[in-house]
């Protein structure tokens, strides 16, 4: 995908944790995140994530986005540009645990995550991570609002133009 100039991509996930944090059916979920967190920040093109203890405020904050649900897990990241994202994501450690998110998450149909342009140097925060991710339950994919499928999509395209 061609990024417009002056601008990064966000991204926020969620899912909701079959089971409470301190469970041992979750326990190879939560005791790596350290490790998956710390490979995306030494990951090329990683900017900056939310830390662990916004995050925990925001999941907890029974008037945030996520309206206080004690099983939820979130993260909210910005990265250089969405090859990196998508490195990041598809080819370390992180896609094994992808792959056995079943075995941790609860099964939604909601949309799970969204990515999105920003400014250099902006952090968004969780409302707008939430609006943006409404913004693609909505209306679909889009240049404001978009997954994985859609940057195949607009790769493909630029390859052809």
């Amino acid at each position: 995908m061609k990024q417009p100039q002056n601008t990064h991509i966000a991204h926020m996930n969620w899912g909701r944790l079959s089971y409470d944090w301190e469970d041992k059916r979750v326990a190879e979920f939560v005791n790596n995140l350290d490790l998956v967190n710390g490979v995306a920040a030494r990951s090329k093109g990683f900017v900056w994530r939310l830390s662990d203890e916004d995050m925990n405020a925001e999941q907890s904050n029974s008037e945030g986005v996520f309206g206080g649900d004690q099983r939820i897990a979130s993260t909210l990241s910005v990265w250089k540009t969405a090859t990196d994202f998508v490195n990041f994501v598809h080819h370390t450690i992180h896609a094994g645990f992808m792959a056995k998110a079943d075995n941790w998450l609860d099964r939604m149909d909601a949309v799970k995550y969204v990515i999105w342009p920003v400014n250099i140097g902006h952090q968004p925060n969780m409302v707008e991570a939430k609006e943006m991710l409404d913004l693609l339950s909505k209306n679909g994919p889009s240049h404001a609002a978009y997954n994985f499928s859609y940057l195949d999509v607009l790769s493909k395209t630029e390859a052809v133009a």
